[in-house]
């Protein structure tokens, strides 16, 4: 709950903090961990709307402990990979050559419908593909083999910014292949 729930939530925060300023790490000083602005005194709730992350991951892994349905699958986000997304971000903000993804990332208003797309996400009543191998032969895991190699495509290609465009391609690749299971599960 700590690493794939608070961490996020909190990192959440203080990107939506940083979007209400437009400062990132600039005129701040460190106490005990924590970034705080030499010349804001005031308390702003907007960040708080991020620590709705750990609410929803709580929820999530309360589920998981009790659902007997996720044996090899997932139904719903899994909360690590949630906490890629949001860890995603701040990289992208730092390291990332590409101006659009930045000041993408950088919008409060884009910040706060991540953190609802990711609560959603991550308590939906979706069944998601596990990323478990039995055997490695290609023909019982082709879902799982396409999406590392997208996925590595992707990562060699945008770096960064491909973290949360693989997180979205894992669940619509899920999305696909549950509706093509069914639908040939109809014709059978």
């Amino acid at each position: 709950m700590v690493t794939s729930g608070v961490a996020p939530a909190m990192i959440m925060y203080k990107l939506l903090e940083a979007s209400q300023s437009s400062i990132w790490l600039q005129n701040t000083q460190t106490i005990v961990g924590s970034w705080i602005p030499i010349e804001d005194k005031t308390i702003n709730l907007f960040p708080f709307f991020g620590l709705l992350l750990a609410l929803g991951a709580g929820y999530r892994l309360a589920n998981f402990n009790i659902d007997t349905k996720q044996t090899t699958s997932f139904i719903g986000l899994p909360t690590p990979a949630m906490s890629l997304v949001v860890l995603s971000i701040p990289l992208i903000q730092n390291y990332s050559t590409n101006n659009f993804a930045i000041q993408f990332f950088e919008n409060k208003y884009v910040l706060i419908f991540i953190v609802i797309l990711l609560n959603l996400f991550m308590n939906m009543n979706v069944k998601l593909f596990s990323l478990k191998l039995n055997n490695f032969t290609f023909s019982e895991n082709k879902l799982v083999f396409l999406f590392l190699i997208i996925s590595l495509v992707l990562i060699l290609l945008l770096q960064f910014v491909a973290i949360p465009i693989i997180i979205l391609l894992y669940i619509l690749m899920s999305i696909i292949f549950n509706y093509t299971e069914k639908s040939s599960e109809k014709k059978r």
